[in-house]
């Protein structure tokens, strides 16, 4: 069953209203306690799952169902402190999406972004008042998509290639050819943007069925140099 949401344009007026109605000091004595005054990083790989049981309790069809309705302010922030250490999400997708739809909230959303980094709350804001944002993900083909993206190609090309090795290296752990994934997506369909990494990466939940006019560039001259390169090689931890 696909989750849906409404996300409002901002205007004006809900402008002044976020501007003159954010109050952090409290907010932030909520998030200190309960991180005893520390970032929520108990592992890399391991960070974002516990965040998520948390939240969640996954039952046996490995659906995620929400533990409390509590402080959702406070959730929003820890899940963005938390996404941003993680090294991979692929196997909490459907938690994530899950979260994102049934608790996304424009002011709570907001109110995180801000207490990270007011310059992304901005351009949050602007990405919502767009009709349509052209967004890209660089991967691998077989990886399929999933909900982080950006808006600079050449950030997508980079993670598309950074890990690439060819098929004689990596054998059964061979994902198929680099690719960037390049579409068109409404701006209010973006769940969140975060730049502290200088990744201008957008958080899109569910993007196969909200990203449009979908391209797939295969970066062949990058197979063909690095093919060259390792030719001799037996597996990519002997480059």
């Amino acid at each position: 069953m696909m989750l849906s949401c409404t996300i409002v344009k901002p205007t004006t007026n809900m402008e002044n209203k976020m501007n003159d109605n954010i109050e952090f000091e409290e907010f932030e004595k909520r998030y200190m306690e309960f991180t005893k005054g520390e970032h929520v990083v108990w592992d890399k790989h391991e960070s974002l799952g516990l965040f998520l049981n948390k939240v969640f309790v996954v039952d046996d069809d490995k659906v995620a169902h929400p533990r409390t309705k509590e402080d959702w302010d406070l959730a929003w922030c820890l899940f963005i402190d938390v996404y941003q250490h993680a090294l991979s999400i692929s196997e909490y997708k459907q938690s994530l999406e899950f979260f994102m739809y049934e608790h996304w909230d424009m002011w709570s959303m907001l109110k995180a972004v801000k207490y990270q980094d007011a310059k992304d709350a901005e351009k949050l804001k602007e990405i919502w008042a767009e009709d349509e944002i052209t967004v890209y993900r660089g991967g691998h083909e077989d990886n399929g998509l999933n909900i982080s993206w950006t808006l600079d190609k050449g950030r997508a090309e980079w993670f598309a290639t950074r890990f690439w090795f060819p098929e004689h290296m990596m054998g059964e752990d061979y994902r198929g050819m680099p690719v960037i994934h390049t579409g068109k997506i409404r701006g209010r369909d973006i769940a969140l943007y975060l730049n502290t990494r200088e990744e201008e990466e957008c958080i899109i939940p569910q993007p196969e069925n909200f990203v449009d006019e979908l391209d797939t560039q295969f970066l062949e001259q990058h197979v063909k140099e690095k093919s060259e390169h390792f030719k001799d090689k037996k597996w990519y931890t002997d480059a």
